[in-house]
Order: structure tokens, then C-alpha cells, then sequence
């Protein structure tokens, strides 16, 4: 039996969320952010699939993780959604 959300359980509704918030931004720019460059969008970005993953309950996680954790987190949520979504 499928749960609330199908087969692909809580996840599911993390990747909408990012997919749905991230469709204004180009491909280009969330390469960049993943490998590392500047860009003016980057806190939109990483805010924004956070608040996806974590949403109200899990942000809490979020202040206790370290950086690198949250860098590569967000780093693949981008990548997914550009290999996967776009």
C-alpha cells in the first residue's frame, strides 16, 4: 500500500517543492552555484531547497548541521534537479 504521498514517500513532495521554486532559475546559474561560483542568486537557491527539505518540522536540523553537510545537501538536490527535471 502506498503511503500519503505514493510510493515515493516524503521525498517526493522535497523535489516538487525545489522543482516548483526553482523554475525561474536557469540551468546555468545553479551549476554555478553547485561547483562553487558567486552568484547573486545563491541564498535564493540554498533557501529555498531547504525550506523544501526541511520544511517546518525538520528546519530545526538545519542550525545543528555543519556547513559542509549543508553545502553538500543542497549540492545535490541541484544536481538532481538539473540531471533529473530539466
Amino acid at each position: 500500500m502506498e503511503g500519503r504521498f505514493g510510493a515515493g514517500g516524503v521525498g517526493r513532495p522535497a523535489a516538487w517543492c525545489a522543482k516548483g521554486v526553482l523554475a525561474s532559475i536557469p540551468t546555468s546559474v545553479l551549476s554555478d552555484i553547485a561547483v562553487g561560483k558567486a552568484s547573486g542568486k545563491k541564498t535564493y537557491v540554498r533557501n529555498a531547497i531547504i525550506g523544501g527539505l526541511g520544511g517546518e518540522i525538520g528546519g530545526w536540523a538545519w542550525k545543528v548541521l555543519p556547513g559542509r553537510v549543508e553545502n553538500k545537501a543542497v549540492n545535490m538536490v541541484i544536481a538532481f534537479i538539473i540531471k533529473y527535471v530539466r
